[in-house]
Parts: structure tokens; C-alpha cells; sequence
């Protein structure tokens, strides 16, 4: 759960809501007041669904967060949308092969100048899982890493990316 200025929390549920493929959702912080801010699926094919990973919040009001399942290839998003339950839009769908992840179970690190990092469990070149940036307005992604496996790397990521404040993640 993230904690905004006003007492409420957001986080997201990885099933329920009108369709079943889950919710970001606000509740203060004494139990009342619970909404639903956004019920995934009800985009359509282009909407993420089952979303695993904590949110992040800026000072403006918008929530950000990715879906492992969903978009129009099935392999996840990165979303956003405004704690006032407006402004729903997927930043980008991952599409798979050596240039795209698949499958985001981990939440996004913001770094300040308008770039959200993650990982993906999986794809990349061979298919091992990856770390990427996009913008917050869903401009510039772009793969940083792909893991290969093996005892000189790593496969799966299933975490936040953490920074040392030095630039390195």
C-alpha cells in the first residue's frame, strides 16, 4: 500500500472488480471510505489485467503501476491513473521478443526527471526477463538490460529495481 498527504491508501487487488481481472483501490487509512479508483478489463482488449505489484505516487496526484497480463499481446502494461478515479491510460504494452519484456510483476521506480524503471519476468533476449525505463507520459521505453540466465547472470526478476542515488539502480 502507498500513503498519499490526505490519509488514504491505494493499492491494487489481482482479481475482482466489475470483470474480475482486478482493481486499483483508496481506503483512509481508519477503514472508511473505500473505493474503487479503476476495475481493469473494462478498457477492452488494451487494458491490463491482474495487477501484482505496489503502486507509486507522485506530488500531482497519479498513481502508477504495472499488470503482468493484458494489452492487446497478453504479456502486461505499465499504467497510470489519477487518485480522483480519472485519466486510466496504459504507458505501454509489452510485446515480447529480444527488444520487449513480458510479464511485469514488480513495481516501478521513479527517478525524479520523469522516468519510471522496472523489471519484467520475462523476455528480453533470450527470454529471460529484463530491466527497462519509460517515461511517465509513455514515451522513450527502452530495455536496459536482458538477463541470460546462468551462473554469471540472473533470470526472472520479480522485484523493484532499488537506486543508490548515484544513478545506479
Amino acid at each position: 500500500l502507498i500513503l498519499d498527504g490526505s490519509g488514504n491508501l491505494y493499492g491494487t487487488t489481482q482479481g475482482g472488480g466489475a470483470t474480475g481481472f482486478g482493481t486499483v483501490f483508496k481506503v483512509k487509512t481508519d477503514g472508511t471510505s473505500f473505493q474503487v479508483v479503476y476495475p481493469f478489463g473494462v478498457g477492452g482488449p488494451g487494458d491490463g489485467n491482474y495487477p501484482a505489484a505496489p503502486l507509486i505516487l507522485d506530488g500531482s496526484g497519479n498513481l502508477y503501476g504495472t499488470t503482468p497480463q493484458g494489452a492487446a499481446s497478453a504479456l502486461g502494461t505499465v499504467f497510470t491513473v489519477k487518485t480522483d478515479r480519472t485519466g486510466y491510460q496504459v504507458l505501454h504494452s509489452f510485446t515480447g521478443g529480444a527488444s520487449g519484456g513480458i510479464n511485469p510483476y514488480a513495481g516501478l521506480t521513479p527517478d525524479g526527471a520523469g522516468n519510471l524503471f522496472g523489471t519484467t519476468s520475462g523476455g528480453g533476449e533470450p527470454g529471460a526477463g529484463t530491466v527497462f525505463t519509460v517515461k511517465v507520459d509513455g514515451t522513450g521505453f527502452q530495455l536496459l538490460q536482458s538477463f541470460v540466465g546462468g551462473a554469471t547472470d540472473g533470470r526472472g526478476p520479480a522485484a523493484a529495481l532499488i537506486p543508490d542515488g548515484s544513478g545506479i539502480l
